[in-house]
This record gives structure tokens, sequence and C-alpha cells, in this order.
């Protein structure tokens, strides 16, 4: 197999899901609330977030989802005039609330530079906004390793789809079936799969190999293990 690129996941896979969103999530639902426990309860209920340990599982839409998919959900509950305007809404809040909590793996910067020095193209594709994943990156301050960044706002759809997976292709100037789109989530892996891309998981975050295992081409750890699996 040559893979002559690699399109990674954000959340999970080259930063710390928990580290970063666990606590912004939490206070995201609190100013939302407006101090009212039972609407703060009821945003939370409706993403499957326990505000009792600031946590949720690796199904919960935050860990998988879309501001947009958040927004139709929240928006009954708060009565809001438009999905689209509270979706906009949310990324500011979590752009605001992750910028001191944000947080990389140790392995993360080591591996993608091992990676870039064999010259494989590296890009990111997550369903967080396009805007605030370049932040992101620029702030644990790998975003030069990477000539592709997509979010679920691009242009490209959102993960399951395989549009971010197959603009990469492009840009890269090759096939998916010569990319590998490494991810710590089911949608990760679809998107690999439904773009006829090698999916590969990482268990660095809130899922297990086994929720993986059925999606995945092939299961790592976490991202320093790619270097041996390709080259």
């Amino acid at each position: 197999m040559t893979i002559k690129a690699i399109l990674f996941d954000k959340d999970g896979t080259l930063i710390d899901f928990a580290d970063t969103f666990f606590q912004a999530c939490a206070l995201v639902i609190d100013k939302l609330g407006e101090g009212d426990i039972d609407k703060k309860n009821a945003l939370a209920s409706a993403v499957d977030f326990d505000l009792a340990t600031n946590t949720c599982p690796a199904t919960s839409v935050i860990v998988g989802g879309t501001s947009a998919i958040v927004a139709q959900l929240w928006q009954p509950l708060l009565n809001h005039p438009s999905a689209t305007h509270l979706a906009a809404q949310l990324d500011k809040y979590f752009d605001e609330y992750t910028m001191e909590s944000v947080s990389i793996f140790d392995v993360t910067a080591p591996a993608l530079k091992k990676l870039a020095s064999r010259g494989i193209k590296l890009g990111v594709a997550t369903n967080d906004s396009e805007d605030n994943a370049r932040r992101h990156l620029g702030l644990v301050g790998i975003e030069p390793l990477f000539s592709y960044v997509a979010g679920y706002d691009s242009g490209h759809g959102p993960k399951p789809e395989p549009g971010m997976v197959t603009a990469f292709a492009r840009h890269a100037q090759t096939t998916p079936a010569q990319i590998a789109m490494v991810g710590d989530s089911i949608n990760d892996l679809l998107a690999a799969r439904n773009a006829g891309a090698v999916a590969v998981a990482v268990t660095s975050g809130l899922a297990g190999s086994e929720e993986l295992q059925p999606y995945a081409d092939h299961i790592v750890d976490d991202i320093s293990q790619l270097d041996e699996l390709f080259f």
C-alpha cells in the first residue's frame, strides 16, 4: 500500500478532546441556560453531557457532530429563532472557551514532523469550524505542518460525508485510495470509507478499539504509530 498523504481529525486525534472541550461545553451550557437549572439540564440531556462530572461518552454529538447539529437540538429548548444563527453563536462560544484549555497530545508534534520529513502531505478534516480549527492548531504550534485544513463549514460537507476527504485528495494531487484518514470517531472512519480512503482509527480519543474496529482498516494507539504502520 502506498500512502502519499494523511488527513487527520483534530479533536481526540491531534488535540486532547477531554482537556480541551469538556469544561468549555459546561461553560456554553451555563451561558445558554442563564441560571435556569431546568434549562441547563435539558440542554445537557439533549447532547448526552453529564453536568455532574462535565463529561460525555464517545457517542455524544458534542464529540462527533457539528455546531449545526447541536444547534438543531438546542434551538427548540432555547426558543431561538434561527438554528443557523445559533450554530454561529456556538462556534463563537466554543472558540472563546477553548482558547485557554486547548491541549495537544505529547506525541502529536514529533509524529507530524516525522511524517512531514518523509514528504507526506498532511491535512486536517474536522467537524469543528475551520476558523476554530486553525486557531487551535496555531495555539499549539502545529498549523504550519498542514497544507489543508477543512471544517464543517468549509464547503465540503461534514463527516461522515466524503467531501473533505475527496477535496484533500484533489489538493494533494492524488487519489483517495492513496490517502489515510486518521481519526478517533466512527464519523472519521465512515468519511474515509465513503471516499475510498484508508480508514485508520486511533484510540487516543473517547472511543475504544471495540467501538471503532468494525469501521477501521487499521487501529493504532495514537498517531506516533503511523510511521511504522505505513513506512
